[in-house]
């Protein structure tokens, strides 16, 4: 009996011992290589049985913007996407490619690997960026936030896109490797302008602390991942396309390079751009976005990603959409982990000494190297030009506008303050919205006050106008104090202040030329402003000698003023215009109480 016992238990060890573990690993194939574990379900079962699985059990940890490693358990992670997905990495997932594991029968995953990565047609950029938005693959970063806004992504066995609209003179920062992708979005105003004025309460907490904390949760190191790419996409003096606030352009890449290991300032792409505001916000066009677009399968055998950008200047001239047919970067790595030629990656991190990622009076310096097998080359010729001798600056005027007819906008008079199309177009269309019955003096009612822009009077300040950004030539004068003229004589009213009841357009136009990096520019602020504060002493005279502001600013004076002009169409009654309830609706969402001044009929404010 003993010897049988003996006998029966050396055979179920046998039986044991001969048995495939349920998670041992398979030898010869594509999973040998992978570090899932099969667990005991999915033993035989196919390869689509696999990734369903596993998405299922990673359901939950996409609601992290980062791994836990990365973060070292920071509770701060932002919440990454609005659909939830999978969240292994691509070195995750190399298995993904191998033909062994791919079922004849599996149609999908065949034509997976058959798949390039999502791009726009050749001319086509508009209609490919209006197609991106409200997708389950887009990420998108929200401008709700009164002080800075950002998103990590990560990449997973499907193609994702990270991407932002709204750009009107703010800044993104975009950070991408073989993991994932981060987006940021810093106001204009509230940190960036400020920076450069000399402040620095708003800027090194919200922009400088936010990038040191966002680098820390994904985890990017450039010395790890020759593909991490970076990027600056920040508004552009659209009088040469050189960056418009380039201290505070200069302290970010400081940052970067000083947290990301192995970045140099070389390696930052800074893309310089410039969109009105209403154009930024039409997800018809590419005005003032960006996107990061990743796939698993960019190309056969390889993933990557690639970065679009809308309303981008080069050497002082504004890529047309017609022209914009590459990305402003682009990467692509062998699925299966191996490193891929260095060839293949196109950008300003060719880690080589000539290639400068960087701009000179807004020209790009490095080499824009296109894969081949992207076959749409027109942006790598125009920046790749940089090397090469530049053309002689066109003679010939142009007349005929280059955007469409504004007035299609709830604020024309606004947007064609920024717009960058001929004067004769830009004031035909300010006519034609005069004549509608838009207000000259009317206050954007924008509730955030960092993008408010205020009366069509600071708007007109944007840009001076003096230069055709398509083709390069010089106008001869800045356009933008034509229009100034023209809203002055149509009603518009220079006393009146911004949106959080600060600046008059004549001293927002002495702050813009004390912060202007160009002579240029700097001239056709103080131009301005002499031009604004010579129309408030007018209007001042005329009111006193004709006793209308001691009859306008009585307590019995309608909130409904119907503002009668008298003789003149510019004489506007300063005191009844500030009584009016559109005045006091738009003051109130912007969090200010708006109360009369005893000195000067001037506005204060108090929060």
């Amino acid at each position: 009996m003993l010897l049988k016992r003996l006998f029966l238990n050396s055979f179920v060890l046998g039986l044991v011992a001969a048995k495939v573990s349920p998670h041992e690993r398979l030898n010869g194939n594509a999973l040998a290589k992978s570090d899932i574990p099969l667990e005991p379900r999915h033993a035989g079962i196919n390869f689509r049985g696999v990734l369903e699985s596993r998405a299922e059990s990673d359901e939950e940890d996409d609601e992290d913007a980062c791994l836990p490693s990365p973060c070292r358990g920071d509770s701060n992670c932002r919440s990454t996407t609005k659909k939830k997905a999978s969240a292994r990495s691509v070195d995750q997932a190399q298995y993904a490619r191998s033909d062994d594991l791919v079922n004849e029968s599996d149609t999908g995953l065949l034509n997976l690997l058959k798949r390039d990565i999502d791009r726009p047609e050749e001319g086509g950029i508009d209609a490919w960026f209006s197609s991106q938005w409200d997708r389950d693959d887009m990420t998108e970063v929200p401008l709700e936030d009164e002080r800075q806004s950002s998103r990590n992504q990560k990449w997973d066995n499907s193609p994702r896109k990270v991407g932002i609209k709204g750009m009107c003179g703010c800044t993104s920062v975009i950070i991408a490797d073989r993991k994932g992708a981060y987006m940021s979005h810093f106001w204009e105003l509230r940190h960036f302008k400020m920076f450069e004025a000399g402040r620095q309460d708003e800027f090194i907490p919200e922009v400088i602390q936010e990038l040191e904390q966002a680098i820390g949760c994904g985890d990017f190191d450039k010395k790890r991942d020759r593909h991490t790419k970076v990027a600056i996409y920040t508004k552009a003096l659209p009088e040469n396309g050189a960056v418009r606030f380039p201290k505070s352009v200069d302290r970010v890449k400081q940052t970067l390079v000083e947290r990301i290991p192995g970045l140099k300032k070389k390696h930052i792409a800074v893309i310089p751009y410039h969109s009105a505001k209403g154009k930024s916000e039409d997800t018809s066009v590419a005005d003032g976005k960006v996107i990061v677009a990743y796939d698993p399968a960019a190309e056969e055998g390889k993933a990557g990603f690639d970065i679009w950008a809308g309303t981008i200047f080069d050497g002082g001239k504004r890529i047309e959409p017609s022209q914009n047919n590459s990305p402003v970067l682009s990467t692509r790595w062998n699925s299966d982990g191996s490193e891929s030629d260095p060839g293949e990656d196109s950008g300003p991190d060719q880690d080589d000494e000539e290639g400068v990622a960087d701009t000179n009076n807004g020209r790009f310096l490095s080499p824009f190297v296109i894969h081949p097998s992207q076959r749409l080359t027109t942006m790598g010729s125009i920046l790749s030009s940089a090397t090469e001798p530049s053309e002689a600056p066109s003679t010939e005027t142009r007349q005929e506008p280059i955007s469409e007819n504004p007035n299609k906008y709830r604020f024309p008079l606004h947007e064609i303050g920024q717009m960058l199309d001929p004067i004769a177009a830009r004031l035909a269309w300010a006519q034609e919205a005069i004549a509608a019955g838009k207000d000259p003096n009317a206050l954007e009612d924008d509730a955030r006050w960092e993008r408010n822009r205020n009366r069509p009077l600071h708007a007109a300040l944007d840009h001076a106008g003096d230069r055709d950004v398509h083709n390069g030539r010089d106008r001869g004068h800045a356009e933008s104090l034509d229009l100034i003229k023209f809203l002055i004589d149509q009603g518009a009213d220079p006393r009146l202040r911004d949106c959080l009841g600060k600046q008059t357009p004549a001293e927002a136009a002495r702050l813009e030329a004390q912060i202007s990096p160009t002579e240029r520019s700097k001239r056709f602020y103080d131009e301005a402003a002499t031009i604004l504060e010579e129309a408030e002493k007018t209007l001042n005279e005329k009111e006193k000698s004709t006793g209308a502001h001691e009859s306008s600013s009585s307590d019995t004076r309608q909130v409904e003023c119907v503002f009668c002009r008298e003789d003149k169409s510019h004489n506007w009654h300063y005191w009844c215009y500030l009584g009016t309830n559109d005045e006091r609706r738009t003051f109130q969402v912007t969090d200010n109480e708006v109360r009369k001044s005893k000195d000067a009929g001037l506005m204060d404010s108090s929060s």
